[in-house]
């Protein structure tokens, strides 16, 4: 993956956090009462089907936390999608099972690791406990994200602290802004932890 690709260096440096932190990098901070950050990146992994097609283990997403909205998140939908970060990056994986995309049933997500590097080097991490993808049955449809873009909502759990990670997924969208029309899904979100 190139910065090119998706348009933004630190992006392209957080698909890689899960192999530094394997190795040490950054300190490991755990939350104290309430922690909010605005989270957006793309799909960089579509995963691999397992099970004869029932189960899509490693469905990978990575991308920056926001300044602008910085431990002032009231729900996911104040954090829109940007490639402004504030110097930190994340990324997850998760494991699914279902029908994704418009018109789909949606899919549950049963499993996964998160993990966020901060703008000072805290590194937080942890499972994805389970939680939901759901797509608008028309790409006309909008179910709280914009029409034909779906909600997501996941529990999680670090060390110490459970919480969720909250907000849309947008992979049905063309950006004519890129030639040749290229479009890595993209997510924006919260990372809420108590």
């Amino acid at each position: 993956m190139t910065a090119e690709l998706v348009g933004n260096e630190s992006v392209c440096r957080s698909a890689l956090l899960a192999g530094v932190l394997a190795f040490g990098g950054g300190s490991i901070a755990f939350a104290q009462g309430t922690l909010n950050t605005c989270l957006s990146g793309y799909e960089v992994s579509r995963g691999t089907d397992v099970a004869g097609g029932l189960l899509t283990k490693g469905v990978t997403f990575a991308g920056v936390d926001d300044l602008s909205s910085d431990g002032a998140v009231a729900n996911p939908a104040t954090c829109p999608w940007t490639t402004n970060g504030n110097g930190g990056s994340w990324t997850a994986k998760i494991d699914r099972i279902g029908v994704a995309g418009i018109g789909g049933s949606g899919v549950t997500v049963v499993g996964g690791r998160w993990y966020w590097l901060d703008r000072d080097n805290n590194v937080r991490f942890g499972r994805v406990e389970g939680g939901f993808v759901r797509w608008p049955a028309t790409a006309d449809q909008d179910i709280g994200c914009g029409a034909g873009v779906a909600q997501f909502a996941l529990s999680v759990r670090n060390q110490t602290s459970p919480g969720t990670i909250a907000g849309c997924l947008d992979d049905t969208h063309l950006d004519p802004a890129r030639q040749p029309f290229v479009f890595p899904p993209h997510i924006s979100g919260a990372l809420r932890l108590n």
